[in-house]
């Protein structure tokens, strides 16, 4: 076994070469959200609009009321009427609404 008077005399430029890298170009895809429908009325959404998300649940099932969440996304006040309309009429001690009004802009997700 040679042996040598320092370490930076055994790891001499050039001497190991434990990993390499080059560019290469690669392609990539995204998810990118391209159309939204009213759950109600089944209308496009147009970018730029206002419109409701809307979340509805229960904790009816204990561990399981996971499972009982909707989301809708609705386009129009009457639209979020009808939906809080089924809310009201749904029975349950522990039912639960959450609206948001947002602004739809397409973008990457």
């Amino acid at each position: 076994m040679e042996r040598y008077e320092s370490m930076d005399d055994y790891f001499k430029e050039g001497d190991l070469k434990v990993k390499e890298y080059e560019n290469k170009p690669i392609q990539t895809i995204k998810k990118v959200l391209v159309k939204t429908t009213c759950d109600i009325c089944k209308e496009e959404i147009k970018e730029h609009s206002t419109y409701y998300n809307i979340d509805i649940s229960h904790s009816d099932w204990g561990d399981n009321s996971h499972e009982s969440i909707k989301s809708k996304d609705v386009c129009s006040d009457e639209c979020l009427s009808k939906i809080f309309q089924e809310y009201l009429e749904f029975k349950s001690e522990t039912k639960k609404i959450n609206i948001e009004k947002e602004e739809l802009i397409n973008k990457d997700w």
